[in-house]
């Protein structure tokens, strides 16, 4: 059964249908957010909050035209973003108070960055043609080789091999336009960023 099938039935009440969807979809939202964050009750605390925004939008969903997986993407690199904004507004409070305190410690400046890192290639990710998003998230959290992505897609292998090329040349330039961009641009790339660019 389809997707597009079991959402219709998930939408007039059905269980099993319901139940369907959510055994297809979890995997590769929990795989992506475990890619993703710093730790799994965090991977969890998103993926639960995006399964919630997925019941909570379910009935305003066309089935005919919505790509599920796509969109539930959309919700997860959103819920993503909001994790790594709070952390870094926790931080922030946490220093205030530590200034505060005559036996004070210096938070490690090492965990910061990666965290600020990884915010940033969230953004330059949120910034890409939706295929380009898709095809890099495919190969790698996904692992899909170019032939399964062919599939899913309905493209040619050569189509996909390009929409591959062109995605890593637009990611590149969004990461380094965001970077020049950030309070952190004069740091230069973290471990995190380069062995991620080095995957590409």
């Amino acid at each position: 059964m389809t997707d597009t099938e079991l959402l219709r039935q998930a939408q007039g009440g059905d269980r099993a249908a319901w139940s369907l969807l959510y055994a297809r979809c979890l995997p590769s939202l929990w795989r992506h957010a475990v890619a993703s964050v710093d730790d799994y009750p965090a991977a969890e605390d998103v993926v639960s909050e995006t399964l919630l925004a997925f019941v909570r939008g379910l009935a305003a969903l066309d089935p005919d035209t919505v790509d599920l997986h796509v969109w539930l993407r959309g919700i997860l690199r959103r819920k993503i973003v909001d994790h790594f904004r709070q952390k870094r507004k926790q931080k922030r409070i946490h220093a205030v108070a530590l200034e505060q305190s005559p036996d004070g410690e210096v938070p490690s400046p090492t965990g910061l960055e990666v965290e600020e890192d990884q915010q940033l290639i969230l953004t330059a990710f949120e910034g890409m043609p939706e295929l380009q998003r898709c095809v890099l998230e495919w190969q790698h959290i996904e692992g899909l080789s170019v032939r399964d992505m062919a599939e899913r897609t309905g493209k040619t292998e050569k189509a996909i091999e390009s929409i591959l090329y062109r995605a890593r040349k637009e990611f590149r330039r969004l990461y380094e336009r965001i970077c020049s961009e950030s309070h952190v641009a004069g740091n230069g790339s973290s471990h995190t960023s380069e062995a991620f660019e080095k995957s590409l």
